[in-house]
């Protein structure tokens, strides 16, 4: 490395793949890990529409954030994902966690739910919806680790076409959260693997896992983890 070049590795990295097995790698740390001006690592013009592109809405691969954040202020680096193919998975490795109460979040802002998801340690997210081309990584004051496991109801409930809950996982810990016909058959899975301690408002869309509508009836949805499993009755009418 040479003198005053800024060592990629020590930052945090978040990796966003989609499913034809694409990947770029972006950068953030604090202010004074940057050896070089944040201008070096701006990106090349954006690709034509429909090429695969992931970058800061700085059209930079590397952001910084304030070695002492203000209180009460909160610092966004929005990411814009271009031509991918969905599933996409958002992997972290926080190589340089932030010190004190503030945390790292990964926000969803376009697919109208709110994943506000902790990037702690290593850890991943898979997005499933078209609709999402944008992240957002916050650097947030008061960021609350939920107490208990919790699976809450639906809301609406009956719904058509698209329904939300929240799951709280007070630690990180291997779960799944799929829905259920009334036969006990699984239809789609919402969230597998391992996940960090935090809130995740999830949707279903009334869609199987190959994107087929269902038809109208009752179904479940179930939380299966080591410690906690629970399950709520949904309504889907058309």
């Amino acid at each position: 490395m040479a003198v005053g070049e800024t060592d990629l590795a020590g930052l945090n990295k978040v990796t966003i793949q989609d499913a034809a097995g694409r990947s770029q790698t972006l950068y953030l740390g604090g202010d004074g890990q940057m050896r070089n001006e944040l201008s070096f690592y701006e990106l090349p013009p954006v690709p034509p529409a429909g090429s695969y592109d992931v970058r800061f809405a700085s059209q930079r691969m590397v952001e910084s954030y304030p070695d002492m954040p203000v209180d009460g202020r909160s610092y966004d680096y929005p990411v814009a994902i271009q031509g991918a193919v969905y599933p996409v998975v958002v992997r972290w490795e926080m190589n340089s966690p932030v010190k004190g109460a503030r945390k790292l979040v990964l926000s969803d802002i376009t697919d109208g739910k709110s994943i506000q998801q902790v990037m702690d340690g290593a850890g991943s997210f898979m997005i499933k919806s078209e609709n999402v081309k944008n992240v957002v990584i916050r650097l947030s004051e008061g960021v609350n680790i939920p107490a208990t496991f919790a699976l809450s109801q639906n809301y609406p409930n009956p719904f058509n076409p698209v329904t939300h809950f929240t799951v709280a996982l007070p630690k990180a810990t291997e779960v799944e959260v799929a829905v259920y016909d009334i036969l006990g058959r699984k239809i789609a899975s919402l969230l597998n693997g391992n996940q960090p301690a935090g809130q995740y408002t999830l949707e279903w869309n009334g869609r199987d896992d190959n994107g087929m509508a269902v038809t109208t009836g009752m179904y479940f949805l179930r939380v299966s983890s080591d410690e906690f499993n629970a399950a709520r009755k949904v309504m889907l009418m058309k």
